[in-house]
């Protein structure tokens, strides 16, 4: 579904764009969203890739993720692998993308963007 607030480029076409017409100045304020083929948001944790698609996630998986939370408590401290449930955020499908602290997405239940991304932000689907 095309969402005309959203510049989606193939990877291909986006580095032929950047060695051709491209401001340099997209490089330094541009931060690339990865998406796959069919759309599907990415990123470069694979438990939150596995949550935003909505398919079962492993236990074994979330234990060894690499974002954490510090829980500190009189005299326990624990260091707690995030679970999807971190990344997501109420029933209306809102994750917070764990490449872009400050990026909160709003998906479908397969991990496709259902709104535009904000300013300073540009999806390219890989190939």
């Amino acid at each position: 579904m095309p969402h005309s607030s959203l510049l989606i480029l193939r990877v291909k076409d986006f580095h032929e764009r950047i060695e051709s017409t491209l401001p340099l100045i997209l490089l330094t304020t541009q931060k690339i969203l990865r998406l796959k083929n069919n759309g599907v948001v990415r990123s470069s944790n694979p438990v939150w890739n596995v949550c935003v698609s909505g398919k079962p996630i492993r236990k074994g998986l979330v234990m060894r993720n690499i974002d954490t939370f510090d829980y500190r408590r009189a005299h326990v401290h624990k260091v707690i692998p995030l679970s999807c449930r971190d990344y997501h955020r109420g029933a209306l499908n809102i994750w917070k993308h764990p490449d872009f602290h400050d990026l909160q997405l709003l998906l479908d239940s397969n991990g496709s963007l259902l709104g535009g991304l904000p300013y300073g932000y540009i999806a390219v689907r890989d190939p």
